[in-house]
């Protein structure tokens, strides 16, 4: 079987190429065509529809870490730097990285390239209701993800926080969300008001506790874990809840102070720079920078030696931890690997069904168009010469269907010949092939044949791959 990627790709291959067909088919001027209803068909197949991921939190529960932690960069600010009821939506963007924001009317009121500092000044904007960045999302891959990043409903600096998350989660769903938990602060007031607003509106939640490191013993975050566990099934009704324990702060920084630097081992079995790292941080980076790296590496060593602190084994599904760099290791322990391998398997799963489905309804969509493209031709080939093209065309679709290789190059000699003997030399030009006698709806098909024929072997070549449906 093909991987997943490999299957994306050839769907959006698929998708493309008939998509494509059906255009050229709109701009075919074969009468009786609904013109209008192909306009909007096209408009719909060209808007796929993204997956969207919404993350909620209470207010302190580290949301704003742990998307930092997905992004591996510090650009979504903190709720403590930023009181707004905004909700920011991130659209996942290989190419582009800008951000708008807009006012309750739907107006761009700012707009600039995405930073820290950019969203942070737009969440200032007393009259933003809404920001849109663009930017890469790592854990996405090509895919269409957004992921919606919701305001805190418990912010006492502004209770419209609350108003707007609420409505908005009335009004949206999400294929994912994420609820974000403090692991030392459970079952707050808040929390279960939030909770109870989610769970009744959003229909696929996983739960992510957060600030794991807090916890130094194996039997001290399995008891968290258990607590959450019983809490969830016996406050909500939620069975078998899948829970992520985590630890965002260590893993962002690890992707901001260590992530490219060359980390060792000493002969004290304690992780350090190499000599080459340690040089080029003495000679570029400040005192106060070398204090948040230097304790950075302190925290990654007590994660790497206490083994309890291994969170990518209490996660719910198998986390590598076997990897040649210490820092994919660190990553792994801090448990974002494991929640990542989750979202990224979860969105290319979700993704591909959702092309699929396109693929299927927009490939069905041309084989009935060009059916009553068809009988368009059956209904206008009434003459002895027309017949003669119509059974050349017949022919030409048992080749195709008995899958001979030669039916291209058979089928244009057909009509060339054709149209050269019954037709003045001026006209047997290429375009005139291509469109026919504009003045006889006989031969206005003749620009969709190439169209069908292309169909044809798409629809073979789609029968022979099945295996990816």
């Amino acid at each position: 079987m093909p991987n997943i990627d490999e299957q994306i790709k050839e769907i959006q291959t698929n998708i493309d190429e008939n998509l494509r067909l059906l255009r050229e088919i709109r701009r075919s001027q074969i009468s009786n065509l609904p013109l209008k209803k192909l306009d909007k068909l096209i408009k719909t197949f060209t808007s796929l529809k993204q997956p969207k991921i919404l993350i909620a939190a209470p207010m302190s529960a580290g949301k704003s870490t742990l998307i930092n932690s997905l992004l591996a960069s510090k650009i979504v600010p903190a709720s403590q730097e930023a009181c707004t009821s905004a909700i920011m939506r991130l659209f996942n963007s290989q190419d582009k990285k800008d951000v708008e924001a807009f006012d309750e009317d739907n107006n761009c009121i700012a707009s600039g390239s995405v930073s820290i500092d950019e969203l942070t000044t737009m969440n200032e904007l007393s009259e933003a209701v809404r920001i849109d960045a663009s930017l890469p999302i790592p854990f996405a891959g090509d895919a269409p993800v957004t992921v919606i990043d919701t305001p805190g409903p418990n912010n006492a600096l502004n209770k419209a926080h609350q108003n707007v998350l609420f409505e908005f989660l009335d009004h949206h769903q999400a294929e994912l969300t994420l609820f974000i938990m403090n692991g030392t602060q459970l079952g707050t007031d808040s929390e279960k008001q939030l909770l109870d607003r989610i769970i009744e509106t959003q229909p696929n939640v996983v739960f992510v506790i957060n600030k794991m490191d807090e916890f130094r013993t194996n039997e001290d975050i399995t008891n968290v874990l258990e607590n959450v566990r019983e809490y969830l099934e016996n406050q909500f009704s939620i069975q078998n809840p899948r829970i992520f324990p985590v630890s965002a702060q260590f893993a962002l920084d690890l992707q901001l102070y260590i992530k490219n630097r060359e980390i060792v081992m000493d002969d004290w079995g304690e992780l350090t720079f190499s000599d080459h790292s340690k040089q080029e941080l003495m000679s570029s980076y400040s005192r106060n920078e070398l204090t948040k790296i230097q304790n950075t590496l302190t925290i990654a060593n007590n994660f790497m030696l206490n083994e309890d602190l291994h969170l990518n084994q209490y996660a719910p599904v198998a986390v590598n931890n076997s990897f040649d760099e210490y820092y994919e290791r660190l990553m792994a322990y801090s448990g974002v690997t494991g929640l990542i391998e989750f979202l990224n398997e979860f969105i290319k799963n979700n993704y591909l069904n959702e092309i699929r489905q396109q693929d299927k309804d927009l490939f069905d969509l041309i084989r009935f168009v060009l059916e009553e493209i068809f009988k368009i031709l059956d209904n206008s080939l009434d003459n002895s010469s027309e017949e003669k093209l119509k059974k050349h065309i017949r022919n030409d679709f048992k080749a195709i269907d008995q899958g001979q290789s030669e039916w291209r190059k058979h089928r244009v000699e057909n009509l060339y010949q054709y149209f050269k003997t019954h037709y003045p030399k001026n006209e047997s030009s290429s375009h005139y092939l291509m469109w026919g006698n504009r003045n006889n709806e006989s031969f206005r098909y003749v620009s969709v044949l190439e169209l069908i024929y292309e169909y044809r072997e798409v629809e073979l070549r789609r029968n022979k791959n099945a295996v990816i449906y």
